[in-house]
């Protein structure tokens, strides 16, 4: 090419606006399938009448007499140019009108023929509802969002179980017994690769824009009982249950999740995560506790009585660690800190059902009437301020030094929300953005990044995960 003097380019002429790269793994021509020794492949794309020329010229001898010099033997099968780099494997090259196929497998390029022939038992990629629903729908729905005639987008189809090295690794990660890594069990308890059967959308460029849309299709019989249980809840609107949430998030925070699901199930999920030790730690403290006027089991026990306060939903909000200097009546740091650790601010927030609050509200009375027995060396109520005075509701802090980062657990429950978190302030900045109007905390709904994607978002959305790559930063650093 660099040798045609300008007549041949290889993104005009070859390239140009549109290519298509396609393969397997596996051989499909038995039963079942087998692993394929290289993969098979091949590349559709649009040429110019430079190309056509070119291929019409590599009939006559001269020219393969050229390629050979160039250690490139060229040859004919039927309407195939064969072209054999020295000590390689053929590449087989077809042209139907301007339309060129380079594969690596005569098989591929049959297949093709048979395509452009109209052959029923043949189906294209581009009519299968994996690539019609996945990537065409949403790609245009984003161009329609996003006021954009002719996206520039790679779109992508790919059935990830059938490559050795993804089912190897869908095989063993995430490890749901993991001895080493809770955050491992837990993301096992969610994610599970091994039911991935389509993974289809696009990738987008616009200016200062990288987007990505798509879809994944999940095989249900290798759902656990609780990803079965993502999809059993209820659809509502956006505005109804998402947004309401958003509103709590400050616009200091490093990233924000929401997820619809049970929180009962969620809350088991996280408790199986934990160490043996971890478990019976916490179960003997409950033991030995009263909830509600009722002696508890242990916690399963205790999210079984509780799972009845709460809506399907999850939330989460993540932010920078700042040590609470805060002094107590001694003079002394309030929250003091032993385990140090870079781990940020984190806050779960639930869903209350209407009448269910004082159910959760006996959960925090009882961790307070019995702080000692859960190793809990003080507890503090943290008032959250509100104009020129103070909410009613403080938010209650457990304190011990050997707490990661922070060295506490808190909580509050707020109109039809329950939060947790290891961070006292976090949850009083979260209550505080709540009431924005009044207290003028901004939240990140309030931001003009968040205001650029909300309008691409799904009035029924049933999950959000928010990053602000700057806070996060801070959180890495």
């Amino acid at each position: 090419i660099s040798d045609s003097g300008g007549f041949l380019d290889i993104m005009r002429d070859v390239i140009g606006e549109e290519m298509i790269v396609a393969g397997l793994t596996q051989d499909y021509s038995v039963s079942p399938p087998r692993p394929l020794a290289e993969p098979r492949w091949c590349v559709y794309t649009r040429v110019t009448w430079r190309v056509k020329m070119l291929l019409g010229l590599a009939g006559f001898g001269f020219v393969r007499g050229k390629l050979e010099e160039q250690g490139l033997a060229a040859t004919s099968e039927g309407d195939l140019l064969v072209i054999t780099p020295s000590g390689q494997s053929p590449i087989y090259i077809k042209r139907y009108r301007d339309a060129l196929m380079i594969a690596n497998y005569t098989g591929l390029l049959t297949q093709a023929q048979l395509l452009i022939d109209g052959n029923r038992d043949e189906e294209p990629i581009g009519r299968q509802p994996a690539y019609t629903d996945g990537a065409d729908a949403r790609i245009k729905q984003w161009a329609q969002d996003n006021d954009v005639v002719d996206p520039n987008v790679v779109e992508f189809v790919v059935e990830p179980n059938k490559f050795d090295d993804f089912q190897r690794l869908a095989a063993s990660w995430p490890n749901a017994q993991n001895k080493d890594s809770m955050n491992e069990r837990v993301l096992a308890s969610f994610l599970n690769l091994k039911g991935w059967m389509q993974l289809t959308g696009g990738l987008l460029f616009k200016d200062r824009v990288l987007g990505l849309t798509g879809q994944i299709g999940l095989n249900s019989k290798q759902h656990t009982a609780f990803q079965s249980s993502f999809y059993a809840a209820e659809q509502q609107r956006r505005d109804q249950w998402l947004d309401p949430f958003l509103d709590m998030v400050p616009e200091t925070a490093c990233a924000a999740a929401a997820l619809r699901m049970p929180a009962g199930e969620f809350l088991h999920a996280m408790f199986d995560a934990l160490e043996r030790d971890e478990k019976a730690l916490i179960n003997d403290s409950l033991r030995r506790a009263n909830f509600a006027g009722q002696q508890v089991q242990d916690l399963r026990d205790l999210i079984e009585k509780m799972r009845l306060a709460f809506q399907p939903r999850t939330g989460f909000v993540f932010r920078r660690n700042v040590p609470d200097m805060s002094l107590n009546k001694k003079g002394e740091i309030a929250v003091p800190v032993v385990a140090k650790s870079p781990m940020p601010q984190v806050a779960w927030v639930f869903w209350l059902k209407p009448g269910r609050v004082q159910l959760v509200e006996s959960l925090v009375t009882m961790l307070n009437s019995y702080s000692k027995s859960f190793g809990f060396n003080q507890v503090y109520h943290l008032p959250v301020p509100f104009g020129n005075s103070y909410l009613p509701e403080p938010v209650t802090e457990f304190t011990n030094p050997q707490i990661p980062a922070t060295g506490e657990i808190a909580m509050i429950v707020f109109r039809d929300f329950f939060i947790v978190s290891n961070s006292g302030p976090l949850i009083r900045d979260i209550v505080r953005t709540r009431y924005s109007i009044t207290t003028g905390a901004k939240s990140i709904r309030d931001t003009k990044d968040y205001s650029e994607i909300e309008r691409e978002l799904s009035n029924t959305l049933s999950g959000l995960v928010w990053v602000n790559g700057e806070n996060l930063g801070l959180v890495f650093d």
